[in-house]
């Protein structure tokens, strides 16, 4: 039995022995196939990492150990401005309501609402029958009272008279005279005309209906001197001046337009802490009464300042910074550096402290580097707008 048992496991044994030997060489074979295929991706990886970091500056390649790359701007010293929107709507100086200056039934509307009418061009009138009643009366009276005084003046000359009946009879018919003069113009009243050139935009009466002094009959709207009204906050006041330019434009039509402002007010609204800003607006058909306007005002300007893109300045505890090239040694490093941010504007900020503005800016792979970390320059220094869209 003891035989058998032994027997058994020395074949067992053998067995193990020789499949160990398969395994193995099988692993050998293996490896030898990865490590083929490894070299082969190598090349791979090399040619696609040569080929991106030709499209891509800021891409680091997997050979270039800790040296990240990067490019670099230079500080830009230019003239600087920041501009702040206000909104407004546009006002017509000639946006009135035509009323009746006296009583009376409307006898006829000569224009219905869209009409455009030339000033003095008649829009209704009313029924004056009275008056011109009052004015046949008042012209019979006269010719009486004319001839009566052209003789008691012709008597006066001769001596013959009394002097009290010449200055009677001149009086009641200079008194006739300004009578009728009156009437004339109450006459007047009863044909109600355009006051200027513009456009019938409303009637609120209808033929047939009284007409009193002051009641609204028409609206008459002009698109000449028409102006911008806006209001700005008070933390803006002294920021601008009259007859400073600014930029107009109309949302709703897509149009824009450059105008001055012509007018500062000089009251804090209580309300909403609001002062009042007048802009002139050239006559212009395209532009509407009450259409929304937008006004860019120059609120700030530096005639050399250092501007660097936005984009680029990160925060931390300390404030803003940036990150900029330093030499050490043979090679180059990132450096962290502390700036003191002015104004912004359209994606570019003004620099007031923290920088001499000899220093090279990284801008592509910013956001890759920390302070001291290897860099490798990849493109000559060239302006601000190199920052791509990623920021990288």
């Amino acid at each position: 039995m003891k035989k058998y048992i032994t027997g058994f496991l020395v074949g067992s044994a053998l067995l193990s022995a020789c499949g160990s030997e398969d395994n193995l060489t099988q692993k050998k074979q293996q490896l030898e196939a990865l490590k083929t295929q490894a070299k082969e991706l190598r090349t791979e990886i090399k040619t696609l990492e040569d080929e991106i970091a030709g499209l891509d500056s800021s891409f680091v390649k997997s050979d270039e150990g800790t040296i990240t790359l990067v490019s670099v701007i230079p500080v830009v010293q230019k003239e600087f401005e920041h501009m702040t929107e206000v909104r407004g709507s546009v006002k017509s100086r000639r946006n009135v309501v035509v009323s009746a200056e006296t009583g009376g039934r409307i006898l006829s509307i000569q224009v219905k609402e869209g009409d455009v009418v030339k000033k003095g061009s008649l829009l209704a009138s009313l029924d004056a029958q009275t008056i011109r009643t009052n004015m046949d009366e008042v012209e019979k009276q006269m010719e009486l009272a004319k001839a009566l005084y052209e003789r008691q003046a012709n008597l006066w000359k001769d001596s013959i008279g009394s002097e009290i009946q010449y200055l009677q009879a001149k009086n009641n018919y200079e008194s006739l005279q300004k009578r009728l003069k009156t009437l004339q113009t109450q006459l007047s009243y009863a044909y109600i005309k355009a006051p200027f050139n513009g456009s019938v935009e409303e009637v609120f009466a209808k033929e047939g209906e009284m007409a009193a002094p002051g009641t609204p009959i028409f609206r008459l709207v002009s698109l000449e001197e028409m102006y911008i009204y806006a209001e700005a906050s008070e933390s803006m006041v002294g920021k601008f001046k009259k007859g400073q330019e600014v930029e107009v434009s109309f949302p709703s039509i897509a149009f824009n337009t450059t105008s001055k402002i012509k007018a500062i007010g000089q009251v804090i609204h209580e309300g909403n802490r609001t002062f009042s800003l007048e802009v002139e607006l050239p006559d212009m058909d395209i532009v509407k009464p009450n259409m929304t306007a937008v006004v860019d005002l120059r609120d700030y300007e530096a005639a050399n300042a250092m501007v660097i893109p936005t984009q680029i300045i990160q925060r931390d505890a300390k404030g803003h910074y940036i990150f900029v090239t330093d030499k050490e040694g043979e090679g180059l490093v990132a450096r962290k550096k502390h700036v003191v941010m002015g104004k912004t504007y359209e994606g570019e900020s003004e620099i007031t402290g923290g920088l001499e503005g000899n220093e090279q800016i990284i801008s592509n792979g910013y956001r890759e580097v920390t302070d001291g970390v290897s860099i490798r320059i990849t493109n000559k220094v060239a302006d601000t707008k190199m920052v791509s869209d990623n920021g990288k």
